[in-house]
């Protein structure tokens, strides 16, 4: 978020059996495709990278893009 390029985010839980170790989710909110551009060129690798030096293997990085339809 202090990026400036979302303006809102969710953060999820999936649901797995409970033997499995906890699994989460984040999707980030964008104005328009600008926006989103402007992160992926600025700002995507240095978090990616960020995110590896944290948690390692324990985190998968992929993003996808998605429309609101309703």
């Amino acid at each position: 978020m202090a990026t400036g390029c979302f303006i809102d985010h969710k953060f999820y839980q999936l649901e797995v059996p409970e033997d499995q170790n906890p699994t989460f989710t984040l999707q980030l909110y964008a104005v328009d495709k600008t926006q989103l551009s402007k992160y992926h060129t600025q700002f995507a690798h240095t978090l990616i990278l960020q995110l590896n030096n944290k948690w390692g293997e324990q985190c998968l990085y992929f993003s996808t893009n998605m429309q609101i339809v309703n």
